[in-house]
């Protein structure tokens, strides 16, 4: 196994890795109301820390599974 095998199978770890605690944490969020009787502050936190971590996790997701440039030789 060459390095740069080691550098790629590595890659595809931590993407997977990272897509999957996001989507745990995801999935908590939204999950939680489900289990839970929150009052309005806790409703209101609720919403905005949906609010802010949807986004960057797109974000995070878009930016991992970017198109690489394929280097023509």
């Amino acid at each position: 196994m060459a390095f740069s095998d080691f550098c790629d199978n590595s890659r595809k770890l931590n993407r997977i890795l990272i897509v999957g605690g996001g989507l745990i944490i995801t999935g908590m969020l939204l999950c939680v109301p489900m289990f839970k009787i929150l009052t309005t502050e806790q409703k209101e936190l609720l919403i905005t820390s949906q609010n802010v971590w949807m986004p960057i996790f797109a974000f995070v997701v878009g930016w991992l599974f970017k198109s690489e440039p394929v280097d023509k030789k």
